[in-house]
């Protein structure tokens, strides 16, 4: 009997504690909702010490804000964490967000998606969607793409367009799932029937090859909602075809909102006035935004021009800065013409042996012209060691090639 009275009077306790603090809580809601912050956070406060986790939520919110007080992320972060420690979920996601970015506490990507997990096991829609984020990118946690993918199925089934984006792409490419382009093309309709305009996109990719009027059709959608790379992408679709007339316009709008591809091939019209007027300057000017991309083949056509002073005044110095970009990634044509200026000694000091590294570099890619320049060098043992059997290599290569070099090549290796 002693027994059950002592548990009667602290179950009594709980609910008389409890009471005040829900009254505190609904004062400070609505002053909130009048937006009478200096009240509402003295009766949230009185709440949140009292341990309800609601008050202490928006309590952290009034302090990241700085509404009714001043402005203070710690405190912020403090009351945070002790929504979280009750189980709160927004509390959760909250102090998660805080500590993903470092705002208010050090930045700590792993106890981020610690609270993070714990929030999206309880529902929180935004804690899964910043959870599988984080599986899927392996930020602050060990990257998981099967689990990333269980996440983004959750958040399918609300629906969430996003997610049934990301699901499209793992059944695509069988990332952290069973590959499987049917399920994928599913998804990436459900997607885009939510106006997802990168899932349309991705349709009229997934369409291009087999039905390319149902690829118009998607890279219209994603193209009517201002996406570049569809825009782009239905222009080339126009224009093989042969109707220039529907496609320029949208390689306009595409080099319009700074597509780089979209703004180098617009460029390679206006420089050889194909279906439009001649315009060197015009076709510099977009080559040159399409190069500070770090498009490649924008910045040796940049490189092209400053060498040869079209469009814009002859600068080989800056053409050789253009070349050493596009080089650096791999770009053979522009490796080629690295090598040219270093062997002449155009715009920067003659240099055989960094001329004989790209020429190799250009003829390793199957650039017929360098393969007979480096052919050359290792004959000569200019910028090489003389090393006659790469000289014949890469002689043959070029021979074999279509190249205008190929009969200078063969007369040698004769």
């Amino acid at each position: 009997m002693r027994t059950l009275f002592l548990l009667l009077s602290f179950m009594l306790s709980l609910v008389l504690t409890a009471q005040p603090a829900q009254n505190e809580y609904r004062w400070g809601m609505a002053y909130l909702r009048s937006e009478q912050y200096t009240e509402a956070v003295k009766s949230l406060t009185k709440a949140a010490e009292k341990g309800n986790p609601a008050a202490a939520v928006q309590l952290g919110m009034l302090y990241h804000q700085g509404r009714g007080v001043e402005q203070n992320d710690e405190r912020a972060v403090e009351y945070y964490g002790r929504a979280a420690q009750k189980g709160d979920a927004k509390g959760q996601y909250l102090l998660a967000n805080m500590m993903q970015m470092g705002i208010g506490t050090p930045k700590d990507p792993a106890a981020a998606a610690f609270y993070y997990a714990k929030a999206a096991r309880q529902g929180n829609v935004e804690a899964q969607r910043e959870l599988a984020e984080m599986l899927y990118r392996g930020n602050g946690v060990q990257r998981d793409r099967k689990e990333a993918a269980r996440w983004y199925a959750e958040l399918a089934a609300r629906p969430d367009s996003n997610a049934l984006f990301m699901l499209g792409g793992m059944y695509e490419y069988g990332d952290g799932v069973k590959k499987d382009s049917l399920r994928s093309a599913a998804y990436y309709q459900q997607a885009a029937r939510l106006g997802h305009s990168q899932a349309m996109l991705a349709l009229g990719y997934h369409y291009a090859a087999t039905r390319p009027d149902s690829a118009e059709y998607w890279y219209q959608k994603a193209a009517d909602l201002q996406l570049p790379e569809a825009q782009y992408n239905l222009a080339l679709l126009y224009f093989s075809r042969g109707n220039v007339a529907q496609g320029l316009p949208f390689l306009e709008a595409a080099a319009r909102l700074h597509y780089a591809e979209a703004e180098n091939n617009l460029g390679n019209l206006y420089a050889e006035g194909r279906y439009v007027a001649k315009d060197p300057v015009r076709a510099f000017q977009l080559y040159k935004r399409a190069a500070e991309q770090r498009l490649p083949e924008a910045q040796n056509n940049c490189g092209n021009m400053l060498e040869a002073g079209e469009g814009t005044a002859a600068n080989p110095a800056s053409a050789l800065e253009y070349y050493a970009r596009a080089a650096a990634q791999n770009y053979a044509e522009a490796q080629y013409n690295l090598a040219r200026l270093y062997a002449t000694g155009t715009g920067t000091a003659q240099d055989w042996q960094k001329a004989a590294t790209w020429f190799e570099r250009a003829a390793q890619q199957g650039k017929p012209e360098a393969q007979y320049n480096i052919g050359i060098l290792y004959l000569r043992g200019q910028g090489v060691t003389a090393d006659a059997a790469k000289a014949y290599h890469y002689l043959r290569l070029a021979a074999q090639s279509s190249s205008p070099v190929a009969a200078a090549a063969r007369a040698l290796l004769h």
